[in-house]
């Protein structure tokens, strides 16, 4: 499936590798499945993509849609609650399946807020719009 984009858009993604695609199945409809986004990103020239989910180890579906494809296709493990969090057996076992670990953007997010309100009281609130200068 060609990716109905601008030229100057297409150009960009020949050689890319996408680091952060949702895809199906999921918990939230998704446009494509795991195998049908490997396609679509070797048709438009791309040199990989990492499939995510926000509640489970995509390492074994890459796989797949890898063996597919014949395109490469990383998973991941977001540690949040449904992976347990920080939980370095669910880590352990995503890795040796060729995963590649890293804290959900939310969770962490929130993480750094809780662990840093200590040392640094005064940061603005959440809603607060950051200061560039």
């Amino acid at each position: 499936m060609k990716f109905r984009f601008e030229k100057n858009v297409l150009d960009l993604l020949e050689g890319s590798i996408d680091i952060h695609i949702h895809s199906a199945p999921d918990v939230y409809p998704r446009l494509l499945n795991d195998v049908e986004l490997a396609f679509s990103a070797k048709e438009n020239g791309m040199r990989a993509i990492l499939v995510k989910n926000h509640y489970f180890e995509t390492a074994g579906r890459a796989q797949l849609a890898t063996d597919v494809a014949d395109f490469p296709v990383f998973g991941g493990i977001a540690l949040n609650l449904t992976n347990g969090g920080l939980n370095k057996h669910a880590v352990k076992m995503a890795l040796k399946m060729g995963a590649k670990a890293g804290l959900d953007a939310h969770r962490a997010c929130r993480l750094f807020r809780e662990e840093t309100k200590a040392m640094w009281p005064t940061l603005p609130p959440r809603s607060a719009p950051m200061s560039r200068g």
